[in-house]
């Protein structure tokens, strides 16, 4: 007799364990999507990542292409010396560069169609 006690105690609780899986699947469906958004969103970001990487790339070779760092540079080296001295103090030669190759990167990633 013993051992139908034990078969209908472990048959309770295969139910109860049902039951609970059952109660819990909204729970698990929810952190299913959860974890699919953020995979989205990482991804997402990760492409942009890369393409802004790949248009800055292609940028700068136009830039060298064109020899526009050579050109800015001739100009900035005919100022009077004075202000040479300043603006280079102040970093305004990488100031110009960083916004150039900017600029070229935003043709770039416009050119592609971002």
């Amino acid at each position: 007799m013993d051992w139908l006690v034990q078969f209908f105690d472990w048959l309770g609780n295969g139910f109860v364990q049902i039951k609970e899986f059952f109660q819990f699947l909204p729970e698990i469906i929810d952190a299913f999507f959860i974890m699919l958004a953020k995979w989205a969103v990482l991804a997402w970001i990760n492409i942009q990542i890369h393409t802004v990487q790949f248009g800055y790339a292609v940028a700068q070779e136009v830039l060298a292409d064109f020899d526009a760092y050579g050109l800015v540079s001739t100009a900035f080296n005919s100022l009077p010396e004075n202000i040479l001295v300043v603006a280079n103090a102040y970093g305004v030669p990488q100031c110009i560069r960083i916004i150039m190759d900017a600029i070229a990167t935003r043709f770039v990633l416009t050119f592609m169609g971002w």
